[in-house]
């Protein structure tokens, strides 16, 4: 049995495009998976070459047949990125102090910012 468990569950419930060996490609909502990568999708469709699409609905599929899952639909951001992104508010006079991060970034330490004991 494998040690980890895959890190899917920010795609659950959303639209994935999942490309499996033999150049196969069914796009569907991923309602769920296991330790093994195979996956339940719902509302699935299998793309044939020539752009065909043929309905197939609701399919499991073997992980190891899986090469690679894509979301089609749009993942929720991290929420530390949500907290320290952009200050969208009209006042510019602090735009210097908040900044926002990209995911893997670190944020550097504010010095002399207004009410510390060292601040101006």
């Amino acid at each position: 049995m494998p040690q980890a468990q895959p890190e899917l569950k920010k795609y659950l419930e959303k639209r994935v495009l999942v490309q499996l060996n033999g150049s196969r490609k069914v796009m569907g909502i991923l309602r769920g998976y296991d330790v093994y990568l195979n996956i339940v999708l719902d509302d699935a469709l299998e793309e044939k070459a020539g752009g065909e699409k043929v309905r197939i609905g609701m399919v499991v599929i073997r992980g190891n047949a899986v090469v690679m899952l894509e979301a089609l639909d749009r993942i929720n951001q991290d929420r530390a990125t949500l907290e320290h992104g952009r200050d969208d508010d009209d006042d510019d006079d602090d735009d210097d102090e908040e900044q926002g991060i990209r995911l893997g970034e670190t944020r550097p330490a504010l010095q002399g910012r207004r009410g510390d004991a060292n601040g101006v």
